[in-house]
């Protein structure tokens, strides 16, 4: 469960990683914040 703020940031970083910008944490998110 998250919050708006939280949602917002992973849209952020979406954006910056060339995803699809949904504010869902997928695998290749999970990949992104943990190789940041």
């Amino acid at each position: 469960m998250f919050g708006p703020k939280t949602e917002s940031v992973v849209k952020s970083l979406q954006k910056v990683k060339r995803l699809v910008v949904d504010g869902i944490v997928g695998s290749k998110n999970w990949s992104n914040i943990f190789n940041l």
